[in-house]
C-alpha cells in the first residue's frame, strides 16, 4: 500500500522507503522478485547523487539478488554501496549498508574481503549501540575466522556473540549462539553437548519462526547422526535439506550436490548417484560457494568424472588450507581444504598427490581438535593404503586404523570404528598368510635428563630442551588413554611436585543450589501444564521464561558425561594456552623425527581433555 501511495504521489523517497521496509527481513538463499523489482523501481525514481536513502538501496539490491548464477555483480554492487556510505558520513547509513552489502558478500565474496567488513560492521554497531548488528557483524566474523582455520579468534569471537544474545533476551537471537555452541562442540567430537545444545535449538526455533533457523537445525542434526553412524535416523532430516533446497533459487543444482553428498557419506551410494547431475556441479561451481565445494568433489569422485574431476581440484589447490564450512545457514564444520583434493587427485589417478592430502588432512584436523573428520580421514585413508602391496603403506593403514578404532569408540561413532577393526582384520589376517609382520607403532619413552629430555622412537634417540609444553607432552605418553582436564594438566606435569593455581572459581552452581533449581524446574512444568489447560496465555509465556532460564543454569553447571562443569573462563584460558604447548613441542619433535610426530599428532587429543591413545 505504501509502495502504491508513493507512486501515486510521484514520490521517490516514500517508495525507497517502502521498498527497504518490505526488504527488512534477510532470508537465505532466497531471491523475492517482487522486492528486486520494487528496490530497482526505487533506485530508477531517486536522484543519482550520492544520499544516504541511495546507499541503502544499492545494498539491500545486492542482497536482495544473491544467490545469482553470477555474484560477482551484485557483490560489486554492495562495495558501491558501501563506498557511497562512507562518502556521506553518515555512521547509520554506514551501518546499515554494511549490513546488506555484507550479506551480498556471505559465503561468496573474498575472506580477507569479508573479515574487514565484518569486522568493521562490529565496531561500529559496538559504538552506536546496537547489539542486533553487533551479533550479526560477529556471526559473520565466527564464520570467516572458521573458514581460514583461525579456531582460537573464532571461538573468542563466540563470546561476543552470546554477550548480545544476552543482551537481547529474545530466541531469535539466542538460537544462534545455541547452533554456533553446537557446531563447536561437533567439530571436537562432543556429541552429548551438542546434543544438549541442539535440543536447545529446537525449542529456540519453536519460539522465534525465524524461517532460516529450522534448516540448521536439520542440518546440524544430520551431522550428529552421521557421525555416530545412525544412517537410517538421519535420513528424515536429510530428506528435509532436499526440500528446503529445491525451494531456493538455485534449487535442483544445489540440492542434488549438497545432498547427493549427504547420501553418499552414509552409505547410500546409489541414492546419491541419481542426484549427481554433471551440469548442475558446473553450475555451482561458477557460483564459487566453499560450502559446497568439498560435497562437488565427493559426489565427482564417486562418479570417476574426470574432466570435472580435474576442474575442480584446479579450482581447490587455492583453498587447501581452508576449512570447509556449510557457511551461515548450516553451521558445521565439514573438514579442511586437503580433503577433497585427496579425493579428487585418488579419482584421477595421482596416488602420490592423494597420500599427501590425506596426510596434510590428518595433520590439520588434529592440530584443530575435529577429532570425528580426522577420524573419519584415517579410515578412509586407511582403507586406501590397505590396498596397496608395499609394506610401509600398509604399515600406516595399520597403525591409521588402529587409532581411528580406539577414537571412534570413545566418541561413539559406531560406523568408523566398525570400518576401523574391518581394515585392522584384513591386514592382520593378509601378514598371517604372507608372515609378513605389521607391528604396532614402536613405543615412545621421554626420560628427563638434567635440564633436557631424551626421547627414543624406533631405535632413534634424540633430546629435546625441556619446557613446559614437554613436560605436558611427556605426562600424555607416560598415561596412555588416560584423559586429563585441561586444568590439571596446566597446574600439574609430571615434574612439578606441588599442585599450581589453577585459576578455577569453583563450581557454576553447587549442589544444593542444583536440587533448588531441580525441585523448581519440577514445580514450573506442574504449573505449565495448568497454564496450558486453561490457555492462560500470559501465565504460560512467564512460566516458559522462567524454565528456560532455570534450564540455562542447570545446563551450565554440568559438561560431558555428566562432569561438573567449572567456571568457563580459567577452562578456556588453559584450553588454549595448554593446547598450544604441547603442538609446539609435536613440531619441535618433527625437527628431530619426523615420523614420530606424524604419529604424535595422530595420538595425542587436545581440547578441554586431552590424552595420548598410541
Amino acid at each position: 500500500k505504501a509502495a502504491a501511495l508513493a507512486r501515486d504521489l510521484g514520490d521517490a523517497s516514500l517508495l525507497a522507503k517502502a521498498a527497504l521496509e518490505h526488504g527488512s527481513a534477510l532470508i537465505f538463499a532466497n531471491v523475492d522478485a517482487e522486492l528486486v523489482a520494487l528496490l530497482e523501481e526505487a533506485l530508477e525514481l531517486l536522484e543519482s547523487s550520492d544520499s544516504p536513502l541511495r546507499a541503502r538501496l544499492m545494498a539491500r539490491l545486492a542482497a536482495a539478488l544473491q544467490p545469482a548464477l553470477d555474484p560477482e555483480p551484485p557483490m560489486e554492487l554492495a562495495r558501491q554501496a558501501i563506498a557511497m556510505a562512507r562518502r556521506t558520513g553518515d555512521k547509520q547509513t554506514l551501518l546499515d549498508t554494511l549490513r546488506d552489502g555484507g550479506s551480498a558478500m556471505v559465503d561468496l565474496g573474498d575472506v580477507e574481503e569479508r573479515l574487514l567488513l565484518d569486522r568493521e560492521h562490529a565496531a561500529l554497531a559496538e559504538e552506536l549501540g546496537n547489539p542486533i548488528e553487533g551479533l550479526r557483524a560477529n556471526m559473520r566474523s565466527f564464520m570467516v575466522f572458521v573458514q581460514l582455520g583461525r579456531l582460537d579468534d573464532a571461538f573468542r569471537t563466540l563470546h561476543a556473540c552470546e554477550r548480545a544474545a544476552d543482551e537481547l533476551d529474545h530466541p531469535t537471537y539466542r538460537w544462534r549462539c545455541q547452533a554456533l555452541r553446537v557446531l563447536r562442540a561437533l567439530w571436537e567430537g562432543d556429541f552429548d553437548e551438542a546434543d544438549r545444545y541442539l535440543e536447545e535449538v529446537r525449542a529456540l526455533v519453536e519460539q522465534a519462526g525465524d524461517p532460516n533457523a529450522r534448516l540448521t537445525y536439520a542440518y546440524q542434526k544430520a551431522r550428529i547422526l552421521l557421525y555416530r553412524g545412525e544412517f537410517d535416523a538421519q535420513l528424515p532430516f536429510v530428506d528435509e535439506l532436499e526440500e528446503s533446497w529445491r525451494g531456493t533459487a538455485l534449487g535442483g543444482a544445489t540440492a542434488g550436490v549438497l545432498v547427493g553428498a549427504e547420501h553418499l557419506m552414509s552409505g547410500r551410494r546409489e541414492a546419491a548417484l541419481r542426484r549427481f547431475d554433471a551440469e548442475a556441479v558446473a553450475k555451482l561451481l561458477h557460483l564459487g560457494d566453499p560450502s559446497s565445494d568439498l560435497c562437488a568433489a565427493r559426489l565427482c569422485a564417486a562418479a570417476e568424472h574426470r574432466e570435472l574431476a580435474e576442474r575442480l581440484y584446479k579450482k581447490l589447490l587455492l583453498s587447501k588450507e581452508s576449512l570447509f564450512t556449510t557457511g551461515m545457514i548450516g553451521m558445521t564444520i565439514e573438514g579442511p581444504g586437503s580433503w577433497p583434493l585427496a579425493l579428487l587427485a585418488k579419482c584421477l589417478g595421482r596416488e602420490e598427490d592423494a597420500r599427501a592430502h590425506y596426510e596434510d588432512a590428518i595433520a590439520t584436523t588434529r592440530r584443530t581438535n575435529g577429532h570425528p573428520v580426522n577420524t573419519l580421514l584415517a579410515c578412509e585413508y586407511a582403507e586406501m593404503l590397505a590396498t596397496s602391496t608395499a609394506p610401509a603403506d600398509r604399515q600406516r593403514a595399520l597403525e591409521l586404523a588402529q587409532g581411528a578404532a580406539v577414537v571412534a569408540a570413545q566418541l561413539g561413532m559406531r560406523d568408523a570404528e566398525k570400518r576401523a577393526h574391518a581394515v585392522t582384520s584384513q591386514l592382520e589376517g593378509a601378514s598371517e598368510i604372507t608372515g609378513v609382520s605389521l607391528a604396532p607403532s614402536p613405543r615412545v619413552d621421554m626420560n628427563r635428563v638434567g635440564d633436557s629430555w631424551l626421547i627414543q622412537y624406533g631405535g632413534a634417540e634424540f633430546h629435546l630442551r625441556d619446557m613446559k609444553g614437554v613436560r605436558l607432552l611427556a605426562h600424555l605418553v607416560d598415561n596412555p588413554g588416560r584423559e586429563y582436564h585441561v586444568l590439571d594438566l596446566s597446574g600439574e606435569t609430571r615434574t612439578s611436585e606441588h599442585r599450581v593455581d589453577r585459576g578455577d572459581a569453583g563450581r557454576v552452581i553447587d549442589e544444593e543450589a542444583r536440587q533448588q533449581y531441580q525441585a523448581r524446574v519440577a514445580a514450573l512444568r506442574e504449573e505449565l501444564e495448568e497454564a496450558e489447560s486453561w490457555n492462560d496465555a500470559g501465565r504460560t509465556e512467564r512460566v516458559r521464561g522462567e524454565l528456560e532460564f532455570l534450564r540455562r543454569e542447570l545446563a551450565k553447571a554440568v559438561g560431558l558425561g555428566g562432569r561438573e562443569r567449572r567456571v568457563g573462563a580459567a577452562a578456556e584460558r588453559a584450553r588454549i594456552n595448554v593446547q598450544r604447548r604441547i603442538r609446539d613441542a609435536i613440531r619441535r619433535v618433527e625437527a628431530h623425527h619426523p615420523d614420530l610426530a606424524k604419529h604424535l599428532d595422530r595420538a595425542v587429543k587436545t581440547g578441554t581433555y586431552c590424552s595420548y591413545n598410541p
